[in-house]
């Protein structure tokens, strides 16, 4: 879509702070892998946790899911 459209934002969202480069490929992984990690219908986060701390070679305590929480964007900003 394009303002060419007729059609325009109602609402705007934005994150106070974005995600690393190494915050945003373990994101990636974790979505990329989880399939393979699969027990009964749940993921085993330890053992997917071990295999991107592998392949990444970093800390696993660095291997997390890191919360986004969009907030409004103030409108007076947009006029």
């Amino acid at each position: 879509m394009s303002g060419s459209d007729d059609w325009t934002w109602s609402t705007l969202q934005a994150t106070p702070r974005g995600l690393t480069a190494q915050e945003l490929k373990i994101q990636c992984l974790w979505g990329e892998m989880r399939e393979q990690f699969q027990a009964n219908g749940f993921t085993d986060e330890g053992r997917l946790t071990a295999a991107i701390t592998k392949k990444m070679k970093v800390p696993a305590e660095k291997v997390m899911l890191n919360p986004v929480f969009p907030e409004p964007f103030p409108q007076e900003w947009t006029d």
